[in-house]
Order: C-alpha cells, then structure tokens, then sequence
C-alpha cells in the first residue's frame, strides 16, 4: 500500500517523503554498475560513491536517516559507538571458551569487524599503551576484590598467546 501511495503521489507531482539508506543506495549502485564495461568509469564512480556523507560523519545525513524514524532506534545509533560487548580473545570457533578469562571489552563494531579473524593481526592497528592501560583497569578490579588474581593473570597469558603481545604487569601492578 505505502508503494502504491507513493507512486500515485509522485505520479500527480505531490512531495514524497521516502527513507533513503546510504548501504542499499551502494549496494544497488555496485549491482547496477556489475556489467559495466568501462573499468576506469566504474572505479570512478566507485570512489565517489565511497565519499558520501554517512550517519556517523555528517549530522544532515543522520538527519536524513532518521527522520521516520522512532525516538529509540535514534538514541540507539546517537550511542552505538559508545556501546561495550564482550569479545572472545581466543574465537569460540578456534575452541576458546565461555570463561572470564577468556574476555575482552570491545566496541561493537571492532567485535563484529574482527568475527574469528587472527587477534594478533587484527590488534595491530591498535597502539601497546591501550592494552596496558586496559589491564592496568582489569588489575584495579582484582585490588578492589571484584575480579581473582588468578583470572587477571589467565587473561594476561590467553591475551599474549592470541595477540603476541606482552602485557608488562609489573609497571601494572606497582601503580
């Protein structure tokens, strides 16, 4: 029915208010230009479809995105950036387990942007003195009695076995 309104109103020339997406615009933008055969126009166009403003890089398309939209799907993308999940170190599908120890803090998109991908890869772009200072955290919990010992230092081991990195717990724990 709401396409058959819209096409009515856009046919007699009436203002339409349609919720435009960025990703379904690019993905029908990749689709329609699968057979072209100009390569260079198509990498062109490629380029600057990748410059469009986003919802999280240009406050008219956030804008834009949401003005249909309900008040709580719009406080959701305000916090998603913000939001915490639990990341395995070691993926479940490389036979890590459901234990604390086995757990890191990750933003929601850097979780779902690693999926079972190789943790020391992934984790380079990421500078050595975050890592330290989220332990140092980890470690402010085992002094306040939140969290045993043992499981900081399970973690400290699974997180070097899984991302080659050493965690200097000494400077950690003489802070």
């Amino acid at each position: 029915m709401n396409f058959c309104d819209t096409a009515i109103k856009t046919i007699n020339r009436e203002p339409v208010k349609i919720k435009f997406s960025n990703k379904a615009f690019k993905y029908d933008l990749n689709e329609a230009l699968e057979g072209m055969p100009d390569e260079k126009l198509k990498t062109r166009i490629s380029l600057i479809t990748a410059k469009l403003p986003t919802s999280r890089t240009s406050v008219n398309a956030f804008i834009t995105k949401h003005q249909l939209a309900a008040s709580d799907a719009i406080g959701y993308d305000i916090l998603r950036p913000s939001i915490v999940t639990i990341e395995h170190m070691r993926p479940k599908s490389e036979g890590g387990s459901n234990l604390l120890y086995n757990y890191a803090l990750a933003c929601a998109e850097d979780n779902n942007t690693r999926s079972s991908d190789n943790m020391g890869i992934f984790i380079k772009k990421f500078p050595v003195k975050n890592q330290q200072k989220y332990f140092k955290e980890i470690w402010q919990e085992c002094i306040k009695g939140n969290l045993p010992r043992e499981t900081f230092s399970k973690m400290v081991q699974t997180f070097y076995k899984e991302s080659g990195r050493k965690i200097n717990v000494n400077s950690i724990k003489n802070t």
